[in-house]
């Protein structure tokens, strides 16, 4: 019953705020491989926008990039990727084609009245090293690679 009335109460919030449903669509990063945006396993970032990209100047972009946390030892690292796949790859967790956003990531101007009219683009996190890496892989850790700072150099260059 409780359930129920929630998703009543979702709806009828729906249609007295006038929300339209949204999607961000999933994109690859162009030149993923070349600009060293891989994920821990190698695999390339991707990310989801609900425009098409690069943007006119001008455009107002809010890049959300998703949080996860890291691991602090190669075995801890190994694990990641075994425990969650989504925080640590693109291909061994299979990432939805679309998303329906939800908080700054929506478009809809009562809802999000700061940034409803931005073009939003979220990043999914891969990195496990709080964006902030560039190391290659190696036998220290153990065979997975950091590249979150270029992950997000990356989005940056395909939004401009």
């Amino acid at each position: 019953f409780f359930f129920a009335m929630r998703l009543f109460c979702l709806l009828a919030w729906s249609i007295l705020l006038g929300c339209r449903a949204q999607t961000l669509q999933r994109y690859d990063l162009p030149e993923a491989q070349a600009r060293l945006a891989l994920c821990n396993d190698g695999s390339p970032a991707i990310y989801y926008s609900d425009a098409a990209l690069p943007t006119t100047p001008g455009a107002k972009i809010l890049v959300y990039l998703q949080g996860g946390g890291f691991c602090n030892s190669a075995a801890a690292c190994a694990q990641r990727l075994v425990d969650n796949p989504e925080l640590a790859s693109t291909t061994a967790y299979s990432w939805p084609s679309t998303l329906s956003p939800d908080t700054v990531l929506l478009s809809d101007a009562t809802l999000n009245p700061g940034f409803y009219d931005y073009i939003h683009v979220f990043v999914p996190y891969c990195s496990s090293d709080i964006w902030q890496g560039d190391r290659e892989s190696s036998s220290a850790t153990a065979s997975l690679q950091f590249r979150g700072t270029r992950i997000v150099e990356a989005v940056i260059a395909t939004l401009i």
